[in-house]
């Protein structure tokens, strides 16, 4: 309430970036600092070489508490059913793909929706959750895949591949950057699965503050560069 209270009786305010000092802080999951993160970092040094990021770890477990708490003021990544008091936008869509390691078993024979189900399954889960998006296309065709692992993290799951007789079904953008120097092949899915959806989403006590604006338009210029 306070909050709301300063923001309605301060006289606008306009945003400089070439001479702020302003620091942002930004709650991504390690899909999004990954992807976005290394864009963001240039883009934010060339045009507000005074300002500092700092980036937190989010996940869908804690993103929107975050937001509500002050511990982050905008978050980026994969954050279905906001609360009514966020606003946010699409930033991108990638495609899901399947990764396994050069030499697995099941490419001895063809790919196909059979051969998928008869492997064991690494799953990432920001929230523990032992399912995902590809099981919730499966779900629809009445099938189901054996998830034997269940990991929080992107980022560990191109080792962990490399490592066993795993497969993953993840977003295109982490798995194809890693896939060659750990030895991982990537195939389409063998069924319709949905895009892995990209967003950015803040307070709406924030719409108007200028310095906030800015960093989302930062923050869209990176994804649309990425895209």
């Amino acid at each position: 309430l306070l909050g709301e209270v300063r923001r309605l009786l301060a006289p606008a305010e306009s945003f400089a970036p070439a001479t702020s000092t302003r620091r942002f802080v930004l709650g991504m999951s390690d899909y999004a600092a990954f992807v976005l993160g290394p864009r963001l970092l240039a883009q934010l040094r060339a045009a507000a070489p005074g300002a500092s990021l700092v980036i937190r770890h989010a996940s869908r477990a804690q993103g929107f508490a975050m937001i509500e708490s002050g511990a982050a003021e905008l978050i980026v990544g994969n954050f279905p059913h906001p609360p009514p008091a966020l606003a946010g936008e699409m930033l991108a869509e990638d495609g899901l793909v399947v990764a396994l390691r050069r030499g697995h078993p099941a490419l001895r024979r063809r790919f196909d929706l059979a051969a998928y189900l008869a492997c064991d399954h690494l799953n990432v889960s920001l929230r523990g959750e032992a399912s995902g998006n590809a099981d919730e296309a499966l779900g629809r065709l009445g099938r189901e895949r054996r998830v034997v692992a269940t990991v929080g993290h992107f980022l560990v799951v191109p080792f962990l591949l490399s490592a066993s007789d795993l497969l993953a079904t993840e977003p295109r953008r982490v798995l194809q950057r890693l896939a060659k120097p750990l030895g991982l092949l990537l195939r389409p899915p063998p069924f319709e699965a949905p895009p892995y959806r990209v967003t950015q989403m803040w307070h709406r006590r924030m719409a108007d503050d200028a310095a906030h604006r800015w960093l989302r338009a930062l923050i869209r210029k990176a994804a649309s560069a990425r895209r």
